[in-house]
């Protein structure tokens, strides 16, 4: 008979009187499903971001109960910092358990089920077992690691019996993910990947290159470059990166028999100040660039060198614990050995996180801002500690909201201000009511909300259900058991009563809708008839649409999933249809076409929302397909040999049709400035910026001369705002920039 253990925790923070020794107390109980103790259960308790740093263990007595504590002195031995906690729960005959915790959460109720035996075998094309292959094993929260044994047989144990993803990989191998929906021998036939050789040249010399290293962008192997110049590395498709010291770094996308030059290059190095023009020691510091991402730290004296230069546009971003992070752009162009990076200081905020009077450890809180037309952007986030407080020394001036939420408690959204006070309060519960179309309660209906993790709840005798703990925002409640009725998606959110009527299922046939492959996200696929609507969840990974007990007739099929514009379509049913299947065609969305000059470099600087799915690349016939962009807003750096820069910024939405950008800059053009002052006198050492109307500023990085001029032939096309400056006086004057044109400007400065 199949028995089910339930563990009620209760993780506690410790009274401020104790807070010098016990830094966590866990305390619960572990029964069966009958009400029995379940005695000899093994619980420990982990660092949730450590995953081989355990804090404390224990069993449970023979009445079920325990109890773990670590004191500081543990916690330090242990290199432990205030933070999220791993909870395990084990016993043998049943599944193991994992669950993370933070200090102060509610009591939590855990059922472990009967174990299962997850085996099977790892083998190549040609059968061979891949002896000492890594096999990884997810089923929900949990994750466990193990290798094959000579004859490439694994082994899991201690598991539920539940749907489990089991990847399995080895060196030269592609690596293979199942889903393995129960316990039996599943056989993973691992394909070769090939291996690409190549070599590596002195672009002045012609010379091999030795220590070149080079890797492959997606399948995470790498090589070097031997003293004949010569690689070889295992890659099957995707672009490859190389880097080497005192030579440009370089992205390709594909290398065949003819050699790689790299061209030498100077050292991107520079400082990092503070506002007033200080050095700023010890900031981390990163280069983002084509084929290249390099890590430094400035000296005492504010100092970076990355060792490597960069063929085309690069980023260095600069970051240090009380200042906001800056950023600054590198041309191969100017000189790379100059790069200044600004770091300004952000506004220090302290506060405390109170129920009821009562301090709140482990709360999360969440600066945001406003983003339209209704919702939130995060800016940063901080924790609240064993007495509440909650501290940041450096918060961005974009955060304009806080709140601050734990477990079933939350506060109310406040204006940031240098001292704040959270006070959190219970969360209002999602509750309703089931009815047939006769109006009678229908008991014993599961029940699960979506988006989220909370367990699912069946209805009472009355019909009734209630989920606890909800942020206040839209769900959507789905039966995980229909039991003859039909399939609904209801909207819900908590707070508010909601009452649904269940529709018996009618009709013979069954309507299969097919859906496009390699889809990013779930769909959404809803069926509607005269009076009636039924809805359908499609993973990622799945292809068809299934509903079943459909009549003869003509209904409207609606799609929605991320990536793609929605699509509404009408089908017929005909009577002698027993299986129905229908294909929709979806049209992607967030796609960019580029148009740019062949050969031209593109960096892509994300500004808001979802990261773009590129950073960089070369368009070597001037044209390219981007997909997964979006919502967000991003800017386009195009860069050709004897063109214009061309800047343009783009907001694409998550339902956005294909759209086209032009990136062609046209012909070059020069533009003379002579700085003066007032008196017609020539003013040497004034520098210029040229600043987009969408507030891109763009340095040049050449002063005037002994007669007062500059000039400037790497030109951004368009409007823009001529800034020129000296010292303290500063004088702007607008210019328009057109291919081919040589323009002259007098700028007299105050």
């Amino acid at each position: 008979m199949r028995r089910t253990l339930i563990l009620t925790l209760i993780a506690l923070p410790v009274a401020a009187q104790e807070a010098e020794e016990v830094l966590y107390r866990v305390e619960g109980e572990v029964r069966t499903d009958l009400g029995k103790p379940a005695s000899g259960a093994i619980v420990t308790l982990w660092d949730a971001l450590a995953a081989d740093r355990m804090l404390a263990d224990g069993q449970a007595a023979d009445d079920g109960s325990f109890r773990l504590a670590v004191t500081r002195a543990d916690a330090a031995r242990r290199d432990h910092a205030f933070g999220p906690l791993r909870l395990v729960v084990h016993r043998t005959g049943y599944g193991r358990i994992e669950r993370r915790l933070r200090p102060g959460d509610a009591p939590l109720r855990l059922k472990l089920g009967k174990a299962g035996e997850w085996v099977g075998i790892v083998r190549n094309e040609r059968g061979d077992p891949l002896p000492g292959a890594p096999v990884i094993a997810q089923q929900g929260e949990l994750r466990m690691a193990t290798t094959t044994d000579e004859e490439g047989r694994y082994r899991f144990e201690d598991l539920t019996p539940s749907a489990m993803v089991i990847t399995a990989d080895a060196d030269g191998y592609r690596p293979v993910q199942r889903i393995v929906p129960r316990p039996e021998e599943t056989i993973f036939v691992l394909e070769t990947r090939p291996l690409r050789e190549g070599t590596v040249l002195d672009a002045k010399t012609k010379k091999p290159l030795v220590g070149v290293l080079i890797t492959a962008r997606g399948a995470g192997s790498t090589t070097m470059s031997d003293y004949d110049g010569k690689f070889a590395l295992e890659v099957d498709q995707g672009s490859i990166a190389l880097e080497r010291d005192g030579y440009a770094a370089r992205l390709i996308d594909s290398f065949g028999k003819e050699p790689i030059a790299l061209a030498p290059a100077e050292s991107v190095r520079g400082t990092v100040v503070d506002a007033e023009g200080e050095p700023v020691s010890f900031a981390e510091v990163e280069l983002f660039g084509s084929g290249v991402r390099r890590r430094a730290r400035t000296n005492a004296a504010g100092a970076f060198d990355f060792g490597v230069g960069v063929a085309d546009f690069a980023f260095v971003v600069a970051r240090r614990r009380g200042f906001l992070p800056g950023q600054a752009t590198v041309d191969p162009g100017w000189r790379s050995d100059r790069v200044r990076v600004v770091l300004r200081k952000g506004a220090a905020v302290e506060g405390r996180v109170l129920r009821e009077g009562e301090p709140v450890a482990g709360a999360e809180v969440i600066f945001s801002r406003r983003e339209r037309p209704h919702g939130r952007a995060v800016v940063a986030r901080a924790y609240s500690n064993l007495e509440g407080v909650v501290r940041v020394a450096a918060l961005p001036p974009e955060a304009e909201l806080v709140h601050a939420r734990h477990d079933l408690l939350r506060s109310r959204e406040v204006p940031v201000e240098a001292k704040l006070w959270l006070r959190l309060t219970a969360r209002p519960p999602l509750e309703g009511i089931v009815r047939d179309e006769r109006g009678k309660p229908v008991a014993g209906l599961k029940l699960a909300v979506e988006p989220g993790s909370n367990e699912p709840v069946r209805t009472d005798e009355k019909g009734a259900f209630s989920f606890e703990g909800l942020r206040t925002r839209p769900y959507r409640l789905v039966p995980v058991e229909a039991r003859g009725f039909v399939r609904f998606v209801h909207p819900a959110t908590p707070g508010q009563r909601v009452e649904i009527t269940l529709e018996r299922e009618r009709g013979p046939h069954t309507l299969r809708i097919e859906l496009p492959a390699r889809r990013s996200g779930a769909a959404r696929v809803e069926l509607l008839g005269a009076d009636w609507k039924r809805t359908r969840w499609v993973a990622a990974t799945a292809t068809v649409a299934e509903f079943p007990r459909v009549g003869a007739g003509t209904y409207r099929v609606g799609i929605a999933t991320a990536g793609y514009l929605d699509a509404s379509q009408e089908v017929v049913v005909t009577a002698d249809q027993p299986i129905a299947t229908r294909r929709i065609e979806l049209a992607r969305a967030g796609t960019l076409t580029l148009q740019a000059t062949p050969g031209a470099s593109i960096i892509v600087q994300t500004l808001a929302g979802e990261p773009a799915p590129r950073l960089s690349l070369k368009l070597p016939e001037g044209a390219a397909e981007l997909n997964g962009f979006g919502p967000g807003r991003y800017r386009f750096f195009a860069r050709a040999r004897g063109e214009l820069i061309v800047v343009r910024e783009v907001e694409v939405g998550p339902k956005d049709p294909p759209r086209a950008l032009d990136l062609r800059g046209g012909a070059a053009a020069k533009l003379s400035i002579l700085v003066t002052d007032e008196a017609r006198n020539p003013v040497e050492g004034a520098q210029v910026e040229l600043v987009t109307p969408d507030g891109f500023s763009y340095a040049i990085k050449v002063s005037s001369d002994a007669q007062g001029r500059i000039e400037v032939r790497r030109l951004i096309r368009g409007p823009l705002t001529l800034v020129v400056k000296r010292g303290e006086r500063r004088r702007e004057q607008a210019v328009d920039i057109q291919p081919g044109t040589e323009q002259s400007v007098s700028v007299i400065l105050p």
